[in-house]
Parts: structure tokens; C-alpha cells; sequence
């Protein structure tokens, strides 16, 4: 029944040892996806961070111009409204020009005929002009009459009257002053006709002018177009640096949000604080103004250049605390590892040679490969809860990324194997004890001695010795030595 229960507690140890190494392999692994995603992790941190130092560096040394250039477009921007407007109103003065220009050209067609009949009539009562001037020279002299007529009438009537008859030109009846009204009928008809004049004139001038309009209007829309394109390019300048700006802050957010705290998995305790702690609550990403609003260019948030640099200098910070903590505890993980492996190999010795003894009555138990296998794997769980073992910071991550907390299995592992042992080594310090001991000088067994004695016959005193020296085993060990 001892040999039986011997047996048993050898497999159970063998059992534990097993798992204990299976857990020890699964331990390095979880050690191992940690490290590596901490340190791709950092390592793609700190490249962020070199290139937002970078990038940081290019639009400090560019501010002063992008706010200039801020400026510039801004004043660029009325200019060009200005400039707009400027060309709709001659726009519209080139439509009224158009529109007038027509319709002096209209009344100028109207009046063409009237004009050269007008003109036609004047050419032919500019030959009386001088028999009018001549009867008012006459009549303001004092004379009578005219010479060689009897009175002023009769010199008209004979002289001046067939002229303006032969001209087709009706004196109404109730003219009484000839010339005043003659006079005034060709100055009013000469009026007519500069006036017709004037009007082709001002129709000649307005084409000229419309035309130098047009070519204004057309070199407006030019000037227009290279303010526009200006204007463009000085946006899509500034737009290069506001680019700049928003890369800079959605990467300042990723570096917020990617250096969260190391806590501890069942307590909650920070081990490594979060950038965002680091930096305060005072610590802001855009530059405000006095009401505590955002500062804006072009209704685009201002960063705080200066605020960066100092969350890029805490990042780095925080990656070597970060770093220290996750080395400290993987080194305390896999001291305790080591402790189990150790203590799981030395089991595992221990466990073999107790399984044989046990049907062998050996002494030979694997006693010391238990016994230090206990001690090693006592001091794996010293030394795992001096490192908060039941609570550790960091877990695995897989693929997709999500986390998982595994160190639970390495604890209670090398806890069943460190029991294993200990009842296993006690065990075997009993049995131990009650084996029966090697005597010296005693390398054969009773069996072997006869054997031995009766293989000579010819050596009868060699025999009675042998079986004398038998008769005193057999008086001291009754037990080993048995018929």
C-alpha cells in the first residue's frame, strides 16, 4: 500500500513538474509578446516624436511669415472684392455707353435725311446773305431808297424776291423785319446743322471711348484674374503650414492617447503616469486668447508651438519610466520563471527516480532532487511576491489587439508544483528513513555467497567460511539476509 501511494505521489510530481515547465514555456512567451509590443509601441513613439520635434521646428521658424502672409491675403482679399466691384461698375457704364451710343446713333439715322435737306437749303440761301446784309447796310445808312430803285421795296421785290423764290423758301406774311427774320432762319438752320454734327462727333468720341472702355474693362478682368491666381497661391502657401498644424495636432492627440498609464491589472495602482497627467491641466494644445477662446487664422485653431515642444519632452519621459517599469517586471517575471523551470527539472528527476524506488525498495528516492527543487521553487514564489505577482501591470496582446491578463497561470503553477514537491520531498525523507541501509563489505546478497561457494566443491574450507560469514549476516540482519 506504501509502495502504491509512493507511486502515486511520484506521478502527481512528475504531473506538476510537466505543467510547471508548460507554464514556464508559456510564461517566456507571454514575456517575449510583451517586450515586442512595448517595443514596437515605443519605437513608433519615439519616431512620432522625432518627427513632431521636426515638424515643430519648421513652423516655429515659418510662423512670423505664415502670420504675415495671413495678413497679405486677408488685405489680397478686399482688395480683390474692391477690385470686383470696381469691374461690375464698369461693367455696367460699359452697358449705359452701349445703350446711349445706340441711341444717339439712332437719332443721328433719324435725323440724316432732315439734315442734308437742311444743309441743301442753306447752301442755296447763303448766296442771299449778301443782299440781305446789303439792305440792312442800306436801311441803317438813312437812305430813301436803294440806288437806282425808287424805295427799298422795290429793290427786293425786283432784286432779292426772285432768289428766295427760285430756292423754294416761303416768308410767312406777317414778317415785317425781312432780314431779322432771315437772318435768324439761317442762324437757326446752321444751329440745326451743328447740331447734327456735334452729334456725329459725340457718336465718333463715344466709339472711341466705349472702345478704350472695353480695353480697360478687359485689362481689369486681366489684373482680376492675376489677383486671383496670386490670391491662390498665397492660399495654397498658407494652407502648406495650416496642413503642417493639423498634423502636428492630431499628432500631439495620438501621443495623448497612446501614453495612457501603466496600472496594475486588480488594484488599479499607476506605476507610470499618462502624458496627459504629466502635462497638467493647464496644458493646452491651441494658443487662446484673452476670453479663453481659441486663437484662429483663416478660421484655423492656432497651436501652441511651445506647449508641444513640452509634451514631445514629457513623451520622452514617460517612454523611459515606461520602459524601466516593463524591464524591472519582466525581469522579476522571469526570475520566477527560472525558479519554476529549475524546480520543475529538478521534479521531474526527483519524480522518476521516487517512481522506482518505490517498486525497488531503493533508497534512491530523488529525496535531494526534491528537497532542492522545493527550496528553488519556494524562493520563484518569494521572489514573484516581492514583484506583486497576483497583480502585474502589463498583458499580452494578440492580432487584433486586444489584452489579456495570463500571469495568473504562472502562479498558480509553480504554488501546485512548490506543494508538490514539499509533500513529495517529505514523503521521501520518510521512506528514506526506513530503507534499509548498504552494509560495508556486503556487496553480495546471501543467494550470490552460496552460489559462489557451492560453484567449487573442490574449496570445502572456502565453503564452511562463506557460510560461517553468511550465519553472522543473517544473526545482524534477519530481515535482509532470510533463508
Amino acid at each position: 500500500m506504501k509502495k502504491l501511494l509512493r507511486a502515486i505521489l511520484s506521478l502527481c510530481l512528475i504531473a506538476a513538474c510537466i505543467f510547471g515547465l508548460l507554464s514556464v514555456y508559456g510564461g517566456f512567451q507571454d514575456v517575449l509578446n510583451i517586450q515586442d509590443y512595448k517595443t514596437a509601441d515605443g519605437d513608433q513613439a519615439k519616431e512620432g516624436i522625432e518627427m513632431a520635434r521636426d515638424g515643430l521646428a519648421q513652423l516655429m521658424e515659418n510662423e512670423t511669415t505664415y502670420t504675415d502672409g495671413v495678413k497679405q491675403y486677408e488685405d489680397g482679399l478686399v482688395q480683390l472684392a474692391d477690385g470686383r466691384a470696381q469691374l461690375a461698375d464698369g461693367a455696367a457704364q460699359l452697358a449705359d455707353g452701349e445703350a446711349q451710343l445706340a441711341d444717339g446713333k439712332k437719332q443721328i439715322a433719324e435725323n440724316t435725311d432732315k439734315y442734308n435737306e437742311g444743309k441743301a437749303l442753306l447752301e442755296q440761301i447763303d448766296p442771299i446773305m449778301p443782299y440781305v446784309q446789303q439792305y440792312i447796310q442800306w436801311r441803317d445808312s438813312g437812305l430813301a431808297s436803294a440806288p437806282g430803285f425808287s424805295t427799298f421795296q422795290e429793290w427786293f421785290v425786283s432784286v432779292v424776291a426772285p432768289i428766295i423764290s427760285s430756292v423754294g423758301l416761303e416768308i410767312p406774311s406777317d414778317v415785317s423785319d425781312f432780314p431779322g427774320w432771315f437772318n435768324a432762319y439761317v442762324e437757326d438752320g446752321h444751329a440745326q446743322l451743328k447740331q447734327y454734327e456735334d452729334g456725329l462727333v459725340q457718336i465718333e468720341e463715344g466709339e472711341k471711348q466705349l472702345a478704350e472702355g472695353y480695353a480697360a474693362y478687359a485689362d481689369g478682368q486681366a489684373q482680376l484674374a492675376d489677383g486671383e491666381k496670386q490670391l491662390a497661391d498665397g492660399d495654397a502657401q498658407l494652407k502648406v503650414f495650416e496642413d503642417g498644424e493639423g498634423q502636428i495636432a492630431d499628432g500631439m492627440n495620438q501621443l495623448i492617447e497612446g501614453m495612457a498609464a501603466d496600472t496594475r491589472y486588480r488594484s488599479g495602482e499607476v506605476i507610470t503616469k499618462s502624458l496627459a497627467e504629466r502635462l497638467g491641466p493647464d496644458w493646452q494644445l491651441y494658443v487662446l486668447n484673452e476670453d479663453g477662446s481659441r486663437k484662429q487664422y483663416r478660421g484655423v485653431d492656432f497651436v501652441n508651438f511651445e506647449n508641444c515642444v513640452k509634451l514631445c519632452d514629457e513623451g520622452e519621459k514617460f517612454l523611459e519610466e515606461s520602459e524601466a517599469n516593463i524591464t524591472a517586471e519582466m525581469m522579476k517575471r522571469i526570475a520566477t520563471m527560472a525558479c519554476m523551470g529549475i524546480a520543475s527539472v529538478l521534479g521531474l528527476i526527483a519524480g522518476i527516480l521516487g517512481l522506482i524506488a518505490a517498486f525497488s525498495n531503493k533508497r534512491k528516492n530523488g529525496f535531494g532532487f526534491g528537497l532542492w527543487g522545493t527550496i528553488i521553487s519556494c524562493a520563484g514564489i518569494i521572489v514573484g511576491l516581492l514583484s506583486h505577482w497576483r497583480d502585474q501591470a502589463y498583458q499580452i496582446r494578440d492580432a487584433a489587439g486586444n489584452y489579456t491578463y495570463t500571469y495568473d497561470a504562472q502562479v498558480k503553477a509553480i504554488i501546485i508544483l512548490a506543494c508538490v514537491l514539499a509533500l513529495f520531498t517529505l514523503v521521501s525523507a520518510i521512506a528514506r528513513k526506513s530503507a534499509p541501509k548498504k552494509v560495508k563489505g556486503a556487496s553480495k546478497s546471501a543467494d550470490q555467497i552460496y552460489a559462489s561457494a557451492v560453484s567449487d566443491h573442490s574449496k570445502d574450507a572456502e565453503i564452511a567460511r562463506l557460510r560461517e560469514e553468511l550465519a553472522d549476516l543473517r544473526a545482524k540482519k534477519p530481515d535482509t539476509y532470510k533463508e
